[in-house]
């Protein structure tokens, strides 16, 4: 083939690749975390000092990566609750590299959700640590106190984020809303993009109950480093 075909190849290949897949071939190795469902953000606290804070909501969270650099990481953290935009963007400020979106990680986008808010006496406690978008708090003795918030379709933004190449951690704390996200990354081929996962099990939390076998047994399938799906036997959950 001639020079100058070479190049028109090229080129016409180059066009025809999807752009990310374009960015991928070009991009270094990067290190990322998804800190999904990041309450008051005690553990963003966690990730960048090397402390688990005071009263922590997380207080058993360790990053599964020995030895790291919280600077060389680059964050995105997602929390439903707008009660804690405040305390996230305070954070977001004194971090370069921390991306807060105020949305409930789902399995669409472009839509809202109705977040019930957890007022009971522990949730007030703890932060309204379980607020949630699939248990009604109303009739577990909170207020009944629900505010809409906008949604991101988590797997999707997997799916424009990550390249192949990058190092990431995700951990998952979203009362409940892990039936419908998880699965739907399953569904998208996008689990194995990611190293290590570290989630919260709420197989109690309402209509989400009958899900709660079907998760844990498709995770075996994955090839990822690690999977650990946390349920209350040695970290504190929202309860009844």
């Amino acid at each position: 083939m001639t020079p100058w075909l070479v190049v028109l190849f090229m080129a016409a290949r180059e066009r025809a690749l999807p752009r990310l897949e374009r960015l991928c071939a070009r991009r270094p190795r990067r290190h990322l975390f998804f800190e999904v469902g990041s309450n008051r953000g005690d553990v963003l606290r966690a990730f960048y000092s090397g402390k688990i804070p005071k009263f922590s909501v997380n207080p058993h969270w360790t990053f599964p990566v020995s030895g790291y650099n919280a600077s060389e990481w680059e964050v995105f953290a997602f929390e439903a609750s707008p009660t804690h935009r405040v305390a996230l963007e305070a954070l977001e400020a004194a971090h370069p590299l921390l991306h807060i979106s105020i949305a409930a990680a789902w399995s669409d986008a472009n839509s809202s959700i109705r977040l019930s808010i957890d007022d009971t006496k522990t949730g007030m406690r703890r932060a309204q640590w379980g607020s949630s978008v699939v248990r009604d708090w109303g009739q577990m003795g909170g207020s009944s106190k629900t505010v809409d918030v906008p949604t991101v379709d988590f797997a999707s933004f997997v799916a424009r984020t990550v390249c192949p190449q990058d190092h990431v951690v995700v951990k998952m704390n979203i009362e409940g809303a892990e039936f419908a996200v998880v699965p739907h990354l399953i569904d998208k081929g996008l689990l194995c993009l990611i190293d290590d996962l570290d989630f919260y099990w709420h197989p109690n939390f309402g209509r989400v109950h009958t899900r709660s076998v079907l998760v844990p047994i498709r995770f075996k399938r994955c090839p990822c480093q690690a999977i650990v799906p946390l349920a209350s036997k040695n970290r504190e959950q929202p309860r009844d």
